[in-house]
């Protein structure tokens, strides 16, 4: 699916048990049937049967009455087991909930499984510093709540001033009731790009970062990373991967059912000789870690 005359981003894809793919993305034009435009981009979310590759349905979510550019992206969509409810995480320059916000901040919107919706959209308290950087969303494994992670150097909560790049994690239940909200000291140039939440309410999260995360230098120019937290942002422990001059990033990761974190990405470097530039200049690899962050 795309557009003839523009530009269309596809930047998540999740599936349910039955194996139903949904993908979410932005586009700058409406998409072949589907709604019409709305704001200068729109995100989208198109559910896909997994037979035919046919288009179920499609939604996109956007707004006119920013102050900015009108621009809503979608980042990261994620599906309970049985495909009965849909969250999309992204971030808007305008007010997607009528409640007078009109700038650069982060919305998370649920759906339902005909693609009804957004049956509820929240959105954070936005500020007026450089845009944050999306992170990642994820269920809790009994499916009753809903947390996104990302970072920051803006206001997302009224009162909570901010004088630098944070970490953030917020967690909602299915009804759209904030729980829970978290800050701790981070890097703006820390990207999350994928998240597992334990039965604990701990967390996973994988990314890349130039800025290293345990407040030295960093191994290359991009680290990989692998990070585990406690639910209240407590750090447990910290695996960064890189090579002197190279740029290794960490684009996924998957737990499997030993608990194995097991991440996916790409670097310039020679991640399984430790020296040298990657075969081709670039490569992809798969660098698996233990529970405890051991590697394997």
């Amino acid at each position: 699916m795309g557009s003839a005359s523009a530009t269309v981003e596809l930047n998540s894809l999740a599936s349910d048990d039955s194996g139903t793919l949904y993908a979410a993305g932005t586009t700058p034009s409406q998409l072949p049937s589907g709604p019409a435009k709305i704001g200068t981009k729109d995100g989208f979310l198109i559910k896909v049967n997994p037979t035919t590759g046919a288009t179920t349905w499609l939604q996109t979510i956007g707004t006119t009455n920013g102050a900015m550019s009108d621009e809503t992206e979608s980042a990261a969509v994620v599906v309970t087991r049985d495909g009965s409810q849909i969250y999309l995480m992204g971030s808007v320059n305008g007010d997607l909930t009528a409640s007078g916000q009109d700038d650069d901040s982060i919305y998370l919107a649920k759906y339902s499984s005909s693609g009804t919706g957004p049956i509820w959209v929240r959105q954070t308290k936005d500020g007026n510093g450089p845009k944050r950087g999306l992170g990642s969303v994820a269920l809790s494994p009994d499916e009753s709540r809903v947390t996104f992670v990302g970072t920051t150097s803006i206001e997302l909560i009224a009162g909570n001033n901010l004088t630098s790049s944070h970490l953030y994690k917020f967690t909602y239940d299915t009804a759209g009731n904030q729980t829970s909200f978290e800050q701790i000291a981070s890097d703006r140039s820390t990207k999350v790009r994928d998240l597992s939440i334990l039965a604990d309410g701990s967390f996973i999260a994988t990314g890349y970062t130039d800025s290293s995360l345990t407040g030295g230098s960093t191994i290359g120019s991009t680290d990989w990373f692998v990070v585990k937290f406690a639910s209240n942002l407590t750090r447990s422990w910290l695996v960064e991967r890189g090579m002197s001059g190279r740029t290794s990033q960490c684009m996924g990761s998957a737990l499997d059912s030993a608990g194995n974190i097991i991440t996916a990405g790409f670097s310039t470097g020679d991640l399984s000789a430790g020296s040298g530039a990657a075969p081709g200049g670039t490569a992809g690899y798969l660098l698996g870690f233990k529970p405890d962050g051991a590697p394997f």
